[in-house]
């Protein structure tokens, strides 16, 4: 059988990629490198589910993401149908703060509860790699082996070590998580239903609700284009 000829990603469609880590993980940081090329440390953690946007071209595609920024603390008043539209997460933790790191099975599990199962792809950020000394007083608490045997663990295999403030592999991390990213949108526009869970993915359950951002208040946009 041939392989099926690769569909245009849609420019009309916007997908959605959520970021997940504790507070002073440092992942609106990223977020924010990764999106305007820029670092800013006066980040205020609120309850509030934050939406950048932004258009980019990965190979032939064209692609527009909602990039959702969740909060470290607190409780998110949204619908589960918000999770299950999610096309890609990010978990985020600080190597000098083991709290955030053991924090990831959190977050893990409460996409996967509230998404109802789940196949996108998923990638881990250890940040804050700039810190990786004691010059300052503390060195890392989380080492890199200990972060790659727990996302074996998790069928996890996109994993990268990364520092939002130096720029160090944040655009490694963002275009190899794009090729999963776009593969699976790929998967989903030819109703790909072969269920190998070999890759770094989560059982995905489509949904064709139009309930697909917090209510009102809830969060706040940001656009780049």
């Amino acid at each position: 059988m041939d392989t099926p000829t690769p569909i245009p990603v849609s420019t009309e469609k916007m997908h959605k990629l959520i970021f997940f880590g504790a507070s002073g993980s440092g992942k609106t940081a990223l977020i924010n490198r990764m999106i305007f090329d820029k670092y800013r440390n006066d980040y205020v953690s609120i309850p509030t589910i934050d939406l950048y946007t932004k258009t980019l071209y990965h190979q032939t595609d064209m692609i527009k993401l909602n990039i959702f920024d969740t909060p470290g603390v607190g409780a998110m008043s949204v619908g589960d149908t918000f999770w299950k539209q999610t096309e890609g997460i990010v978990l985020v933790y600080d190597i000098k703060n083991r709290e955030t790191f053991e924090k990831l099975g959190y977050w893990l599990n409460f996409f996967k509860t509230h998404s109802q199962g789940a196949k996108v792809p998923v990638m881990v950020l250890g940040n804050k790699l700039d810190l990786d000394s004691n010059l300052d007083g503390g060195g890392r608490q989380v080492s890199r082996e200990e972060a790659e045997e727990w996302c074996k663990l998790n069928n996890i295999h996109i994993f990268f070590e990364v520092s939002a403030k130096d720029a160090v592999n944040t655009k490694e991390c963002f275009t190899k998580f794009m090729d999963a990213f776009v593969s699976g949108i790929h998967q989903d526009l030819h109703h790909d239903d072969d269920d190998d869970d070999s890759s770094t993915l989560l059982k995905k359950n489509n949904t064709n609700s139009d309930d697909d951002a917090p209510s009102k208040g809830v969060f706040s946009c940001f656009c780049c284009m």
